[in-house]
């Protein structure tokens, strides 16, 4: 198929609809289980350090899910299992994770190209998503919330658009810097791991910075939801710095610090 045929299909792999819809649980018990294992990592790796703000009850976050939440979650579900398919197809039928055809241009480069065209692109989406004419339509539905803190939840808690937005680019990234570079397996898998583990961590209470090699830190996207007009970036502020939207986090703090 060609490159803009095959960029989504509805079922991609050659197997039935029943092992598909097999595929399609294990996918929810994995974020089911992944998810409060990546809280507990994070918390571990901070030393469980919480933005003071979390504590701040001037601050008010959204405590509980409501039906149009729990809508477009399912919803997103569905989205974001078919655009993973969709992806790891393409994964399977195109790199190599062998190690002797591992090169100085398929890994370590391809992999910062990668993070750094994804969270361009992703960049100027976000930028648009905030522009008044859209902005009411789709992304306020996400910045309800104030104060991300269910990781997950928090992070797929978007506009079905919105998430089919963000994972178009993540597959039109990965299919332009392999037609550039070349990506090896081990290069996708490690920034496929790194951008679904920023993701949810973007939403977790925890202040959690990889200074190397993209300078990620959760403190921006944090600082994001509470100021949405600055760092539009998910995975690293290299974009934001550039084009004058960085905004340095800012904690509030505890009423009894006040």
């Amino acid at each position: 198929r060609s490159f803009w045929s095959a960029m989504i299909a509805l079922k991609p792999w050659d197997i039935s609809w029943g092992e598909y819809g097999v595929c399609f649980v294990a996918f929810l018990v994995a974020k089911v289980v992944g998810d409060p294992a990546m809280a507990f990592g994070v918390r571990l790796a901070t030393g469980g350090s919480r933005f003071a703000v979390m504590d701040n009850p001037k601050v008010r976050r959204l405590e509980k899910l409501e039906t149009i939440d729990l809508v477009y979650l399912a919803m997103n579900m569905v989205v974001s299992f078919t655009y993973v398919s969709n992806l790891m197809h393409y994964a399977a039928n195109s790199f190599s994770f062998e190690a002797d055809t591992m090169t100085l241009l398929n890994t370590a480069p391809a992999f910062m190209a990668l993070f750094l065209l994804y969270d361009l692109m992703y960049w100027a989406f976000h930028w648009g998503m905030h522009r008044p004419a859209v902005y009411a339509y789709v992304h306020k539905h996400h910045h309800r919330q104030v104060l991300p803190f269910r990781g997950i939840l928090d992070a797929e808690n978007e506009h079905p658009l919105e998430q089919v937005g963000g994972l178009s680019l993540l597959l039109l990234t990965v299919r332009l810097v392999h037609m550039v570079f070349g990506v090896h397996g081990f290069a996708f898998a490690a920034f496929f791991g790194g951008y679904s583990t920023f993701n949810v961590v973007n939403h977790l209470p925890y202040d959690l910075a990889v200074k190397f090699p993209v300078g990620y830190t959760a403190a921006a996207h944090q600082m994001h939801h509470r100021d949405p007009l600055c760092n539009f970036a998910t995975c690293t502020m290299f974009w934001d710095k550039l084009f004058g939207t960085f905004k340095p986090y800012k904690d509030l703090p505890k009423r009894s610090e006040e």
